[in-house]
């Protein structure tokens, strides 16, 4: 299945509350696909769906591990990183909270939506 059937599924099942069946069409979707991107965006909309259910701690692994994919990319800001960070903050490690607060802040050069994070999200502290 590719990518925009797979995400319309998902986002056709997480409209009517199925989210368990949402995050399974995203998971099977993502082992078809090969574009980076793609990938990337599919483990983001598997961490927005397992914060729907309340798993925090395995949605911060899959918004690391879906942005690591492409961190080193120019991204366009989109309102939900301030939530995603958010998360990180409240149930990731710090160290990861970091990279991406940091990381976030560093897009500002090219992309000057990105401030909104400094405004909305906290500062991390150096531990």
């Amino acid at each position: 299945m590719g990518y925009k059937k797979t995400v319309y599924l998902a986002t056709f099942f997480s409209e009517i509350k199925c989210h368990s069946k949402a995050i399974s069409t995203l998971k099977n979707g993502l082992d078809t696909l090969t574009d980076k991107r793609e990938r990337s965006s599919v483990m983001i909309n598997i961490e927005m769906e397992l914060t729907k259910i309340k798993k925090y701690k395995e949605a911060v692994k899959y918004f690391h591990k879906g942005l690591s994919m492409v961190e080193n990319e120019v991204l366009e800001y989109h309102p939900t990183f301030i939530y995603i960070l958010k998360i990180i903050h409240d149930y990731g490690e710090n160290g990861v909270y970091q990279k991406w607060y940091y990381n976030f802040i560093n897009r500002v050069s090219y992309d000057k939506k990105f401030k909104r994070i400094i405004k909305k999200c906290d500062e991390p502290v150096p531990r």
